[in-house]
């Protein structure tokens, strides 16, 4: 299942070379503000404030302003009770509103890699997520962003034995990065 992912990003990634100025590549690492949802109800006080850390990878696609951005980052987040790991790879489509500022939506797959109580025994190894969002370049180097993901799938391994418990992530990534190759 994973290399299922891996190859979709690694199309992603390569579908858009050549590797030429038009592509901004930047890490970046941030906060994550983070509950999850338990059979339909967000548990707001329950939150708990995580971490996120990675690479990205923009390429614009022409004129128009639309731009695709596959991503492969560390996310660290949970609320009082469970706290997870996951590799996420997020595969952005995005629009330049201006030169500064851009509007995003994607769809990440997230591969558990960790987290306390036993996660990777109770919890399901894959989550899928969609997210929206808007990022900010200050100059030609700094970025800011903020970016609210909503978890598609109930991470529940066996909901049945756990009395139909549903378990879903959201989260909200605020991050920083800075550009390695600058922008036109």
């Amino acid at each position: 299942m994973k290399v299922k992912y891996i190859i979709i990003f690694l199309t992603a990634f390569f579908t858009t070379v050549p590797l030429k100025a038009q592509w901004i590549v930047a890490p970046k690492a941030g906060a994550v503000l983070s509950s999850l949802k338990r059979d339909g109800n967000l548990n707001l006080n329950g939150g708990m404030v995580g971490f996120m850390g990675g690479f990205m990878f923009k390429k614009n696609m022409g004129e128009l302003g639309w731009f695709v951005q596959p991503e492969l980052q560390y996310s660290y987040f949970g609320d009082g009770e469970q706290k997870f790991s996951f590799i996420k790879i997020p595969l952005v489509l995005g629009y330049d509103v201006s030169k500064d500022v851009n509007i995003h939506m994607a769809y990440q797959p997230g591969f558990l890699v960790g987290g306390n109580n036993d996660a990777k025994d109770i919890y399901k190894q894959v989550n899928h997520e969609i997210s929206l969002g808007m990022d900010f370049i200050a100059g030609t180097r700094v970025l800011l962003g903020v970016r609210i993901n909503y978890g598609l799938t109930n991470l529940v391994e066996d909901a049945m034995e756990v009395k139909n418990l549903e378990v879903k992530t959201f989260t909200t990534d605020l991050y920083m990065g800075f550009c390695l190759t600058g922008r036109k």
